[in-house]
């Protein structure tokens, strides 16, 4: 302020200056009275001095609901919300630049690994219906099935949903097999010799089997069921 006096007439004159500090201590005052003790804290914290005697002092400012490590690492991780003049936390220069390529990458990284997920989702798929498929040749090579037996083991094997369910299947049907009809369903090829070969009927079915299921008309394509 300035002011003048004459012995006729004075003259004063002024301006308000709003000290940041000041009002900062006032908010923070007005927080700790309220029994906000953390916000106070993080009020007080926005001076870089303060956030620097909090490093040092191993009680870091509070971020975002974190306190204690978990703050510090959350400023290490965040360096552009440090105050601007602190010094106890070193970190690199970062221009928008540097910032903008560090959100593309991390998009990136997000899209490959939605990728990788699907590829191996996909690849277990895959696993799966190779390995229905083996054991499914395994059962008809193993034992005489009619087209309605095949079929009925097809449908068995479509209704499992990992390897070791596959295998279970497997391992039931072929011992149900085996005790079901004896040895004359074990299937056997026997060589005659000098005489000439003959002519097997087409086992070739009459109809062909409709079947709703994606999986099952697959699998009797493979195993010679369809026409």
């Amino acid at each position: 302020s300035v002011a003048g006096q004459t012995g006729f007439f004075g003259l004063a004159t002024g301006i308000t200056i709003t000290d940041s500090n000041c009002e900062r201590i006032k908010l923070a005052r007005s927080l700790y009275g309220m029994g906000m003790k953390v916000a106070a804290v993080s009020m007080l914290c926005q001076d870089h001095r303060i956030f620097d005697a909090m490093i040092m002092a191993g009680t870091p400012c509070p971020y975002k609901g974190k306190i204690g490590q978990d703050a510090q690492k959350a400023w290490e991780e965040n360096p552009q919300d440090i105050p601007t003049e602190a010094t106890t936390i070193v970190v690199k220069a970062i221009n928008e630049e540097e910032v903008e390529e560090v959100v593309k990458l991390r998009t990136d990284l997000d899209e490959h690994r939605k990728v990788i997920k699907f590829l191996r989702t996909k690849l277990n798929e895959i696993n799966l219906l190779n390995a229905k498929l083996l054991f499914t040749n395994k059962l008809f090579k193993a034992f005489n099935l009619n087209n309605e037996e095949k079929l009925k083991v097809v449908e068995t094997f479509d209704r499992a949903n990992n390897l070791r369910e596959v295998k279970l299947v497997y391992s039931t049907v072929a011992e149900s097999l085996g005790y079901a009809g004896g040895v004359s369903r074990i299937r056997k090829t026997r060589v005659v010799e000098g005489s000439a070969s003959k002519a097997v009927a087409s086992t070739k079915p009459k109809k062909v089997i409709s079947e709703g299921n994606a999986l099952a008309t697959r699998f009797k394509k493979l195993a010679g069921l369809s026409g």
